[in-house]
């Protein structure tokens, strides 16, 4: 909060509503996808790796059986991806 805004509205909290909160949450799984060396993961061409990317975008209630591989071989291949998406599932 800037000082102007705490000037005017000193007792003001700062709110987060959920859409936006995921979003953030959203943006850093892809900061960590985006920053995996393509050749260090599971998917090789770049089909693949978009359905990786599609498979760490969904929620885990809703992979499907191949997502759900997908999501278990980062988590033996490339932990630090697997982990960051096991953290938004947390969020």
């Amino acid at each position: 909060m800037n000082a102007s805004t705490r000037a005017a509205a000193p007792h003001a909290a700062i709110c987060l509503d959920p859409f936006h909160a995921m979003q953030w949450v959203n943006r850093a799984l892809d900061s960590v996808y985006q920053a995996t060396p393509r050749a260090d993961v599971v998917a090789r061409t770049g089909r693949e790796w978009q359905r990786t990317r599609t498979a760490l975008r969904t929620g885990a209630e809703h992979l499907t059986g191949d997502q759900t591989t997908v999501v278990r071989q980062l988590r033996r291949q490339r932990y630090g991806l697997f982990r960051a998406w096991e953290l938004k599932e947390q969020f």
